[in-house]
């Protein structure tokens, strides 16, 4: 055992951690700031010692904190909406731990970065109308680690049938507007007979409505079907 009175260091040994017997005290001149360390030697320079250091205290040192997760506001968003943010943790230790993020309540298509704590959900067309429960916890590298977490709510709204409608003919080329939701994807499908369709235009969140021309010359054709497709996920 080290003892540190101003300047004056004194040293102690103990056989049972219990009963302690003086060793010897020097005098050396040293800042306010101190450094705490464990020493070994085997007092054989040929020979290296090994030892297990256990139970060290310091006192008047104090004790670690965990790191503290700032609140996260709940969300109400659309299909197809993303909720993006980066969490904020701080950790008044020192030196500085090392913050370790990850998600322990989420649907699983969202992300958490663990090294940053960026997080992202894009809500899929069968979490409409559906109320979200997530909670992030960030994590110190100390022994032992500790740890924080926060909760929040992602509300889903309902999600409401895109229309199609039919805005100019000319010249054989049909134009047609979608009107939908803000949020999700579109996919404009084709079909000649209402059993096969192909996928002939597909657009990512578009502002709304949005027009989309047919490029076949539709008067060729006997008979042409279209239908709208919401997304994600989309073909």
């Amino acid at each position: 055992m080290l003892v540190r009175s101003g300047s004056a260091f004194t040293g102690y040994r103990s056989s049972d951690g219990t009963n302690w017997t003086q060793q010897g005290t020097t005098n050396i001149t040293m800042s306010s700031n101190v450094y705490v360390g464990l020493a070994l030697t085997s007092h054989n320079s040929s020979s290296l010692g090994t030892a297990t250091f256990d139970n060290v205290t310091v006192p008047g040192w104090p004790a670690s904190t965990p790191p503290v997760l700032a609140a996260i506001s709940n969300y109400t968003v659309n299909v197809g909406q993303t909720v993006a943010f980066t969490a904020s943790a701080t950790d008044t230790n020192q030196p500085p731990p090392t913050l370790t993020f990850n998600l322990l309540t989420a649907p699983t298509n969202a992300t958490l970065t663990a090294t940053t704590g960026a997080f992202s959900w894009r809500p899929l067309v069968t979490q409409a109308n559906s109320t979200n429960k997530f909670t992030l916890k960030v994590s110190d590298n100390g022994t032992p680690s500790l740890s924080a977490t926060q909760s929040f709510m992602v509300a889903v709204n309902p999600l409401t049938a895109p229309l199609l409608t039919p805005t100019n003919w000319n010249n054989g080329q049909l134009t047609l507007q979608v009107s939908g939701e803000s949020g999700p994807d579109y996919a404009v499908l084709g079909s000649t007979n209402l059993i096969d369709w192909v996928t002939l235009f597909t657009t990512n969140s578009p502002p709304m409505p949005f027009n989309w021309v047919v490029t076949t010359n539709t008067a060729a054709l006997p008979m042409q079907f279209y239908r709208i497709k919401v997304g994600p996920p989309l073909p």
